[in-house]
């Protein structure tokens, strides 16, 4: 498999948490859309309290409202990955917070090598890894 590239999501909502289940579903489907081994995807909850947001929609508290997600990956991923990810993770917290899949905004952000501490030490890419 070559190095194991961990992606981390970082979920925004003004719910204080998300249900039970929530982030473990999601990782764990995750880790089957890119074939990862268990324990290498990350997801963490950040609650947006009531005075820290503007978004049209969204009240504090209420689990309906749509969360706004951020996922950082190493740039081995290639599109359909992402896409089935990002399709995946939309669809996983639409069903998991009772909100409308058009209300879930994600992104994916690209981590380059040279740019990211992990397990210790600076990544680099790894000529002819995957």
């Amino acid at each position: 498999m070559g190095e194991v590239q961990v992606p981390v999501l970082h979920i925004y909502s003004p719910l204080d948490s998300p249900p039970s289940a929530l982030l473990e579903n999601l990782c764990s489907g995750i880790l089957g859309i890119l074939h990862l081994p268990p324990g290498h995807c990350w997801a963490i909850w950040h609650e947006v309290a009531p005075h820290n947001f503007h978004r049209d929609g969204w009240h504090y508290g209420a689990m309906d409202n749509g969360p706004i997600v951020t996922i950082y990956c190493k740039r081995t991923y290639n599109k359909e990955e992402i896409s089935r990810m990002l399709l995946f993770t939309r669809d996983t917290l639409a069903s998991g917070l009772s909100c409308d899949a058009a209300a879930v905004y994600a992104t994916v952000q690209r981590v380059q090598p040279g740019e990211t501490l992990v397990r210790g030490g600076i990544w680099q890419e790894v000529e002819g890894a995957p």
